[in-house]
This record gives structure tokens, sequence and C-alpha cells, in this order.
């Protein structure tokens, strides 16, 4: 079974994802998303298109493309994770989201 991505609003299993071009990624913040038997490409932009390449090629992030803020996902982890269960405990999941979601550190885009 496939695991399934988000492309844009549509929830689409990876294995009908025919390719992603990346040539844009590093320099835009935008990737091309070619799905079967969908003759337009749907564009993604900034974490959206971060996080698919995330998903399905990691590799691709090796190396010197992308650099975060130092310690950026240190906050993100030690701050908004535990933040995220307290308040879903105390019933308040929504805000939880939100501020886990808020959190997340973006690659800057040379």
């Amino acid at each position: 079974m496939s695991c399934i991505v988000r492309i844009g609003e549509r929830l689409v299993p990876a294995d009908r994802i025919v390719a992603v071009d990346c040539s844009k990624l590093e320099t835009e913040g935008r990737v091309a998303v070619h799905i079967e038997n969908d003759p337009a490409a749907t564009t993604l932009w900034g974490g959206e298109a971060v996080d698919l390449v995330m998903r399905l090629a990691p590799a691709y992030f090796e190396g010197r493309r992308f650099h975060w803020v130092r310690s950026s996902w240190a906050f993100h982890n030690i701050v908004a994770h535990p933040l995220l269960q307290w308040l879903a405990w105390a019933g308040l999941t929504k805000l939880g989201l939100a501020i886990h979601d808020a959190t997340i550190p973006h690659p800057r885009i040379r």
C-alpha cells in the first residue's frame, strides 16, 4: 500500500505521482507535481513543496541545498511538542495544533 500525500487540496497515493520537478525549489520555493491521468501539473509553494519532497525523497535535502536557522528545530521540538500535548490533555487541541504548526521551521531559500 502506498502512502498518501497532500497535493494542494487533494490527498493522493504517492504511487500515482509520476514526477516532481524540483528545479525551482531552491531558488523560488516551488515544485511542479505531475500526477498520472492528470494532464496539468500542480504547483506547490513554500512549506507544502518542502514537505512533499521530504516525504517522497528525504535524501534530496542532504548536503548544502537548504539551510535552517540554527536551533530552530530545537525550539519546535522542546517547546511546541510538549505544549501541544498539555493543551490536548486540557481539551484545547486546536490551540495546541495552531501553536505547533506556527513553530515549524522553514528552510531559507537561497
